[in-house]
């Protein structure tokens, strides 16, 4: 009697039949890799979410990923800039060839948020300068 999944669901040695006898691996082998057939041996499939991350550009995620979090802060937003624009390029190159490639909606999130990230810097950095500019005498007139 031959099942027609290659998968065995019985450990070996049981009393199912001859094709159970005929199991091709290992004793400590996990059940669900033991086949019947090794040419009808497939893998199972990916769950859904590791189907959508193989697509996704990983410079695309890690722009996103640089630029909402500033683990260093100026660094971070540089970085998430070049990655951004980075995965811009190679999912437009993989879409040229004929590549399914995502990633846009990641990367154009890191390019806005590094981009604005980076604009708040610069304000602060213009706001502290100017701040500063009227206490410049103060500090020379105090060291006479």
């Amino acid at each position: 009697m031959r099942r027609p999944w290659p998968i065995e669901a019985t450990p070996r040695g049981s009393d199912l039949g001859d094709d159970c006898a005929a199991t091709q691996a290992a004793p400590h082998a996990p059940l669900a890799f033991r086949t019947v057939n090794p040419e009808l041996a497939i893998a199972p499939p990916p769950s859904p979410l590791v189907a959508y991350l193989r697509q996704v550009d990983p410079l695309a995620m890690a722009s996103a990923v640089c630029g909402l979090t500033a683990f260093v802060p100026i660094l971070s937003q540089l970085a998430g800039l070049v990655l951004g624009v980075a995965g811009l390029v190679r999912i437009r190159c993989a879409r040229r060839r004929g590549l399914r490639r995502l990633g846009i909606g990641w990367a154009v999130t890191g390019l806005i948020s590094s981009g604005a990230a980076l604009a708040v810097w610069a304000l602060l950095a213009a706001a502290f300068l100017a701040a500063s500019l009227p206490f410049r005498d103060v500090g020379t007139a105090l060291s006479r």
